[in-house]
């Protein structure tokens, strides 16, 4: 039995842990001090965490540090140092368990590396060691937690939270709480009487919690209704933002930034040295704004000069106390007006930096939360940023300005860095004791299942209750059956009114999608599958005590008696997601299609039957078009997996003929593209490299070029084994010093799970052929993918050294390009040049001016170099450029 109620705050800059005694009915929390290291030789105990990892360089340590002087190596050893690995787990183009942090390091091997859920998992390891240490009658597995994150994280960033709670010994029970909330209950601890004195004698009274802390700023709305339940007034959250990757880094960056120009206006800081400017500017923020004072105060800054010694000098730069306000609090926190309304970002696929807010202002972000939601009457600040009396004058002054006159009354927590752990302890006090002024949450946004044709039906109403089951049903709701499909599931903070089963369109810019499910539903154990491929059925969807969102899929065909629900699973890395613009009916084919479609590829590889046609790839696919009754380009990502099945099926053990070997590569790559992004393509793809991997010397020239065009398409679920040994067999047909076939080049640059340092090789080898070849597209095309600062799947742990760029920039960016040629050549700089706002992976200011000037002396239009100098999210033609063809649309739920 648990004898201690513990709240963590698991924050992006730091990490606090609180408890309540299960002993101490009056629900006191006490702070836990957190030994950890200052120095290199000194140790001392605080009641917060930094929330940074550092891995000390001695070959036999290989043990990383937490806390604060892992935060103080952050300025000196970059390299080695892992800062805000929270805003990770919100990144959908990257794999969350994958090992990539330091971004861009090249002081760490890649299996000494952490993904971000191991370092999160590391933190929460350090609080579970330092409770265990203080209560060792108590540990903390037996002990009842709740951890806090963003209101607006998605579910697959919860469940990831969990996952390294999980990892970090914690018990399997540990909640999840807002964070938001967890502030307000720490202020309702301290203040027992402040639900009654918050109650408005006419009507409801509101409170805004603005939550802005290092990596996220987070807006919730409470509302206390004059209705008296158990005599008290009704507390309930009634909104939550949507999440913001935006905080106190932001403002770092950008004083970092406004320096760096200041110190190197013609060129910029190599990463190390920024690094140590970025730290130093993080001291300067925190102190200037939280004390405000002379406006023409200077502050001064210094940083090792690049490549010198420590007695050699350091480059300087100073800046006034005005310029920070101008260029942190007007930048981000401008006077706006009540109507405006923030940026929404460019659809399509991100680039392997940080999913930053495309809108930095924060007072208009908040003036869109609020937009018709009533007067706020009450704020609490929360969050490290919100410290600064600056900040909060500008919030209170916008939101009086916006309500007429109407000023909000200010609730203060007494130690705001303490507030969310005590607030999450308090919480789970509440909670047990049952007590009635528990804050009334529930599912923070609605949730909605794409149902097709530009339509959504809601599964999960706001506001639901915790474990309190929705059941939504529609007449006609169908879904496939015992074939692999996907499932796209959204969410809105601003329809409350939808109850589960109401169907509405998918017009509404404030939809926001989420990771997508993937699943194969199959009938329950010793049933059969009908002969319909698609079953009616309903969805259960429920908001779980942990604070997870489960979505089932139920039966509705009485004939079947199926009882056994088909749980929907949160696909973690989402670079290739389901559309919901698919043409065609179905995400798959009908069984009779399916026989028929397999009698007409039978009968091409076996040269038998009725078919007459030369045995080619398009040649099947028009007899397969004429057989399906739709065109190749309107296949839907399920119909070409359930035909690459079967295809796989028909495969002999020995082609009848060259020409058979060359059809079935070409029409297996086509249909397995890009490799992934469909239920069970891993172990599609696994079939594929075991047949890639069979020798083919013999082979004609033909069929070698298919199996190397095959392997590029499904490149995107080959992993570091399989591209390696696929590589090797290719890398036969590549002598050294001779150029490489078209094929063999674009290979090269597809296969971006190989090793660093042999994608780095073969960018050389790529630049020896180009100096002999100049007007070779394929070999631009080739180094292009292996030099691009943004990968199509890959992790950005393989992403080529910026200083490779430049050294390739050296060798190539004076060849004489023919006119008919530079368009392609164009590209190739554009993809290795783009800026990501990473610095361990950018490529050099000066250097991306000079690819500009070449690139605009050509002709290049404006637009297309916009990414040279700034950040610009890759959307779907740039996809179709890099892998070389558009992707199969996925549907797999039908109304």
């Amino acid at each position: 039995m648990a004898s201690y109620r513990i709240g963590i705050d698991l924050g992006t800059t730091n990490c606090a842990l609180a408890s309540i005694s299960v002993a101490d009915a009056g629900g006191q929390t006490t702070v836990l001090g957190i030994p950890q290291q200052e120095t290199a030789h000194s140790s001392f105990v605080s009641p917060t965490l930094p929330s940074f990892l550092f891995l000390s360089p001695d070959a036999g340590d290989k043990s990383w540090t937490t806390g604060r002087w892992a935060r103080t190596r952050a300025g000196e050893v970059p390299g080695r140092t892992i800062a805000s690995a929270k805003s990770w787990m919100v990144h959908h183009a990257v794999d969350r368990r994958g090992r990539f942090l330091p971004l861009g390091t090249a002081e760490i091997p890649p299996e000494d590396q952490l993904s971000p859920v191991a370092a999160l998992a590391l933190l929460l390891r350090k609080l579970a060691h330092a409770w265990n240490e203080a209560h060792p009658e108590a540990p903390l597995i037996k002990q009842e937690l709740a951890i806090t994150v963003p209101a607006s994280f998605d579910p697959a960033a919860q469940q990831l939270t969990l996952e390294a709670a999980k990892e970090a010994g914690f018990p399997e029970e540990t909640l999840l709480l807002e964070e938001p909330q967890a502030a307000f209950y720490a202020w309702l601890e301290k203040n027992p009487e402040g639900i009654s004195a918050l109650r408005s004698a006419t009507g409801t009274s509101h409170i805004l919690v603005i939550d802005i802390g290092g990596g996220t700023t987070d807006f919730s709305l409470f509302a206390v209704d004059s209705e008296k339940d158990h005599g008290l007034p009704r507390l309930h959250r009634i909104a939550v933002s949507e999440h913001l990757l935006l905080g106190g880094d932001n403002l770092d960056y950008a004083l970092a930034h406004f320096l760096e120009q200041r110190m190197v206006p013609e060129s910029q800081l190599p990463a190390g040295t920024f690094a140590q400017l970025l730290a130093r500017c993080r001291e300067i923020k925190e102190e200037c704004l939280s004390n405000g004072g002379d406006l023409s105060k200077s502050w001064p800054v210094a940083v090792a000069k690049p490549g010198a010694s420590l007695l050699s000098g350091s480059i300087r730069a100073e800046i006034t106390t005005a310029e920070i306000h101008k260029l942190l609090l007007g930048g981000f926190f401008p006077r706006v007006n009540s109507g405006e309304r923030p940026l929404k970002a460019v659809a399509g696929l991100r680039e392997m930096g940080l999913p930053y807010a495309k809108e930095a202002a924060i007072t208009r972000h908040l003036a869109g939360f609020l937009r018709g939601r009533g007067l706020v009457d009450y704020v609490l600040f929360n969050g490290g940023l919100t410290k600064s009396p600056a900040i909060r004058e500008i919030f209170l002054e916008h939101i009086t300005r916006w309500q007429d006159g109407a000023a909000p009354g200010v609730l203060e927590n007494v130690d705001p860095d303490l507030a969310v752990a005590c607030g999450a302890a308090r919480y789970l006090f509440l909670k047990a004791a049952g007590d009635p002024s528990k804050i009334e949450a529930g599912a923070s946004h609605s949730y909605y299942i794409d149902v097709g044709g530009g339509q959504l039906m809601c599964v999960l109403p706001m506001g639901t209750p915790a474990e309190v089951p929705q059941l939504a049903t529609r007449k006609g709701l169908k879904a496939l059956i015992g074939k692999p499909a996907t499932f796209a599931l959204l969410r809105h903070n601003r329809r409350p009114q939808d109850e589960a089963g109401v169907v509405v369109r998918r017009d509404d810019s404030e939809f926001t999608e989420l990771p997508f499910v993937e699943a194969v539903l199959k009938p329950s154990q010793g049933a059969k599958l009908p002969k319909e491929s698609h079953v009616r059925i309903k969805v259960r969807a429920t908001l779980r005590a942990t604070g997870l969102l489960k979505v089932e899929l139920l039966c509705d065909e009485p004939a079947l008696r199926w009882g056994t629900p088909w749980p929907l699973e949160f696909s973690l890395r989402g670079n290739v997601s389901p559309s919901s613009e698919s043409a065609g009916d179905a995400s798959s084919l009908a069984p009779e299609t399916v026989e028929q479609t397999k009698t007409v590829m039978a009968a091409f590889l076996n040269r038998s039957g009725k078919v007459n046609e030369k045995l080619t790839g398009n040649a099947l696919f028009a007899a397969c078009e004429k057989s399906m009754g739709s065109l190749k380009h309107e296949w839907s990502g399920g119909m070409v997996r359930a035909l690459f099945d079967v295809w796989l099926k028909l495969k002999p053990n020995t082609f009848s003929s060259p020409d058979a070997e060359e059809c079935w590569f070409q029409v297996a790559g086509y249909l397995l593209r890009p490799g992934c992004g469909m239920f069970g393509d891993s172990e599609r793809v696994a079939a594929m490299a075991e047949l890639l991997n069979v020798p083919s010397e013999k082979a004609s020239g033909a069929v070698k070029i298919q199996r190397w065009i095959c392997a590029r398409r499904i490149a995107s679920g080959l992993g570091q084994e399989e591209s390696i040994a696929i590589w090797n067999m290719a890398a036969k047909e590549w002598r050294e010093g001779r150029v490489p076939s078209a094929e063999i080049a674009l290979l090269a640059g597809a296969l971006e799970a190989l090793p660093s340092e042999l994608r780095s090789e073969l960018a050389r080898r790529l630049t020896k052929a180009i100096l002999a070849n100049p007007q070779n597209a394929a070999l631009w095309k080739g180094l292009g993918r292996l030099l691009s600062r943004v990968l199509f799947h890959a992790g950005p742990e393989h992403v080529l050294s910026p200083e490779l760029v430049v050294e390739i920039w050296d060798q190539l960016g004076a060849c004489d390009i023919a006119e008919s040629m530079r368009s392609e050549v164009a590209n190739m700089w554009l993809r290795a040049a783009r800026l990501t706002g990473l610095r361990p992976i950018d490529i050099p200011k000066g250097c991306r001016h000079e690819i500009g000037m070449l690139l605009r002396s050509w002709g290049i239009a404006g637009a297309r170099c916009n990414g040279l100098s700034e950040v610009v999210a890759v959307v779907s033609g740039d996809q179709v450029g890099l892998l070389g063809e558009s992707l199969p649309a996925g549907l797999s739920l039908e109304y």
